[in-house]
């Protein structure tokens, strides 16, 4: 078994390692970055876990493989890493458990992001009106 202080460690090496490869540059705009890291995360790490045993940033960083919570928590780190105010929200989507990311610009405006569903429908960055209309719900 891999101590807790290791496996923070790789989770920030894995991070460090795929931010270059998102094609984000310094002075990129909010909205452009949040893009470039849901699409990264989206088409080329990581898949959905149909077999719910994964859950998690380690999981979905080092499988490439996870469920709901697992994609809100490597987009709180890659947000993180680049200085994007962002928190993980739990609720759920059509009564099913969920989670998914609010991000807070400089100005207060909140907009939310829901990577794990960027396949079926475009949830980058939208207002909670939006969200509401498709099902969210917060706990």
């Amino acid at each position: 078994a891999m101590s807790s202080s290791r496996r923070e460690a790789l989770i920030k090496d894995l991070v460090a390692f795929h931010i270059p490869r998102m094609g984000l540059r310094s002075g990129m705009q909010l909205y452009n970055s949040v893009g470039k890291i849901c699409d990264y995360m989206q088409y080329r790490l990581m898949t959905y876990d149909y077999n719910y045993r994964y859950g998690s940033a380690f999981r979905g960083l080092t499988c490439g493989v996870s469920v709901c919570q697992g994609y809100a928590e490597v987009f709180q780190l890659f947000a993180e890493y680049c200085g994007i105010r962002s928190e993980i929200v739990i609720g759920t989507l059509d009564g099913e458990g969920h989670a998914w990311n609010r991000v807070i610009f400089s100005d207060g405006t909140v907009r939310y992001v829901d990577v794990t569903n960027l396949g079926a429908d475009y949830f980058i960055l939208v207002p909670w009106s939006s969200m509401a209309e498709l099902g969210f719900k917060m706990k």
